[in-house]
């Protein structure tokens, strides 16, 4: 499938028709593709700090109306597991944004197209880029639509991101209590580090993560690791 093939199939699945393409097209286009093409093309950075905020919105609006009977507390934490690396992670995964996405043959090579910082920011960008082709209500709706089985399961208390202690316990109850995290690098401007950790078990670098704060990173390498350990042990 072509690049606009793939683009078309990205609109369908958001339910959205673009009225200007481009706008779409610079919402999937990471800095690392025009770093390398040496072009005057935008990158998604300026998007993603505008759909943060537009999605922030917008999924606050949907719980305030929906939960009249939740406090303030309640609702920023429901907020928050919605809103999180994972979540954006997963629903920008069943877009094929990772697919679809403009990126370097640095970044291609070094695993972007699944990385999820990454898909989470191109997400966040991509309904930038619908608020701007359209305006509030409809990105809004489209949010409701996209992030409804996310908001139900929040509400029901099974959304599931708190990686590190579950394979802190896990590793434990196998004998296993050498663990530790490192920091292996930030980089990039202040406003928009990108961070990278790894997960240390006796000694041996397991997994590593990537997120936008020390902390998201960690997530990120307990994450993969849970996944590894939880295929190794299987069975005992």
């Amino acid at each position: 499938m072509n690049r606009l093939e793939l683009i078309e199939e990205l609109e369908i699945k958001l339910g959205y028709k673009f009225k200007d393409i481009n706008l779409l097209k610079t919402a999937l286009t990471h800095s690392s593709y025009t770093n390398e093409s040496k072009s005057n093309l935008e990158n998604y950075e300026r998007y993603e700090f505008l759909g943060d905020a537009v999605l922030e919105l917008a999924i606050s609006e949907i719980l305030f109306k929906n939960y009249p009977k939740k406090t303030e507390g309640e609702l920023s934490k429901l907020r928050s597991n919605i809103v999180c690396e994972q979540t954006l992670y997963s629903v920008g995964k069943s877009l094929n944004i990772g697919e679809t996405m403009y990126l370097g043959k640095g970044e291609i090579a070094t695993g972007g197209e699944d990385r999820p910082s990454i898909i989470a920011d191109v997400f966040e960008s991509v309904l930038a880029a619908i608020f701007l082709d359209s305006d509030y209500e409809t990105v809004k709706n489209i949010i409701n639509i996209i992030l409804k089985k996310y908001v139900l399961i929040s509400v029901k208390g099974q959304i599931f991101d708190d990686y590190k202690s579950a394979i802190q316990e896990f590793l434990q109850s196998k004998s296993i209590t050498n663990i530790k995290y490192n920091l292996i690098s930030a980089i990039g401007p202040e406003h928009n580090k990108e961070f990278t950790s790894e997960l240390v078990v006796n000694g041996i670098s397991i997994a590593k993560g990537v997120g936008k704060s020390k902390k998201a990173s960690e997530q990120e390498a307990a994450r993969v690791a849970y996944k590894i350990v939880k295929v190794n042990f299987k069975g005992e």
